[in-house]
């Protein structure tokens, strides 16, 4: 099996030709020589947690080895043999708000509204709007830690869906004496 040659030059030492393809699953997501998309640090920053890492790392030996022995204990040794990779407390992102960051999720909301304010003949008269956020805290105040990348400042963890902890309502007040009527909500 062999590597690109960028992924040699992370300086990362590998004990065994296992640890490093456990080293650029970590850091890249690459499996069997081919660069995938960024397992841990990816741009949105999502991360996996220690039993997600040692499942993963159970995966590798299993298909390696034909059997499996990992520990809380083998992972805090490889991260200090690695100091790239390391655990910290990330900031919670219930799943739909990590989803609806698609930008092409995000253009279609757009585009949904847009046609219901040109339905409506309201698209010029913002003043008739109220945007009413309901709450945006997440309900997981202390999340577990994740394995990131030493240097990454944004680190999420995808909490489970719950309750309706993050909504958003728009109201129109169609006249001024009317009163407010749920015009939206997302």
């Amino acid at each position: 099996m062999a590597y690109p040659k960028v992924l040699y030059m992370t300086g990362c030492q590998a004990r065994s030709k296992l640890e490093l393809n456990v080293v650029h699953e970590l850091i890249y997501g690459v499996r069997e020589g081919v660069r995938g998309v960024p397992y841990f640090c990816s741009r949105m920053g999502f991360g996996k947690t220690r039993s997600d890492v040692i499942l993963l790392v159970e995966n590798l030996l299993i298909s390696h080895r034909g059997h499996c022995q990992v520990s809380n204990g083998w992972l805090e040794g490889f991260c200090r043999r690695h100091p790239r990779i390391r655990l910290r407390n990330p900031a919670c992102v219930s799943k739909a708000r990590a989803v609806a960051t698609d930008t092409n999720v995000l253009e279609q909301y757009f585009d949904i509204l847009e046609g219901i304010l040109k339905d409506d003949d309201c698209f010029d008269k913002p003043y008739q709007f109220y945007n009413v956020d309901e709450t945006g805290m997440p309900l997981d105040p202390k999340p577990m830690k994740i394995a990131s990348k030493r240097g990454e400042k944004i680190q999420v963890l995808l909490q489970a869906e719950r309750r309706a902890s993050d909504c958003s309502r728009m109201y129109k007040c169609w006249k001024s004496d009317d009163p407010i009527h749920d015009y939206l909500e997302y």
